[in-house]
């Protein structure tokens, strides 16, 4: 089944002291059994050609929906799996009526680690927020590491004038 799956970052976390929240959108939903105990599959549809690039993105995604979902159904994590399935139907720019799927399963472990990454993702984002400098800090080495964008040249653009 599809649905909206929400909490606050606090049940997510309980040791990050903030209002955010989360939402997502469960593209599906299946039950089925593994070695006799009954599982939940949440899957997630893409049609990004980009697999590879941002895979990890997609695994941190369906770890979230797989956890706020345990919370939200007071199932526990271990009994959830997530599974990203890559639809494709074209070769170049050209559709040809074949449909292509990868499928990308991410088991508990997979899901408890993706989460400890978001987690420290989250930290960062609020501390970002509680100290706006820390951000300009940050763009400011990565300047170093990346590539200019346009958007990262304006904020450059705006630190200089302090």
């Amino acid at each position: 089944s599809e649905g909206t799956v929400q909490c606050s970052v606090k049940e997510l976390f309980n040791d990050l002291d903030t209002d955010l929240s989360i939402l997502g959108k469960i593209d599906a939903g299946y039950t089925f059994s593994d070695k006799g105990i009954e599982k939940i599959r949440i899957v997630d549809f893409k049609t990004s050609k980009e697999v590879k690039d941002n895979l990890d993105s997609y695994i941190e995604q369906i770890s979230l929906y797989s956890k706020i979902y345990s919370i939200q159904k007071n199932v526990p994590i271990e009994k959830i799996e997530g599974e990203i399935v890559m639809l494709s139907t074209r070769e170049g720019k050209i559709y040809n009526g074949k449909v292509e799927l990868k499928v990308f399963q991410a088991n508990t472990l997979m899901i408890e680690r993706s989460l400890e990454g978001i987690r420290d993702k989250i930290n960062l984002f609020i501390e970002f927020q509680k100290n706006p400098k820390t951000l300009y800090e940050s763009l400011i080495v990565a300047k170093e590491k990346y590539k200019q964008t346009e958007i990262f040249k304006q904020v450059q653009k705006e630190i200089s004038k302090e």
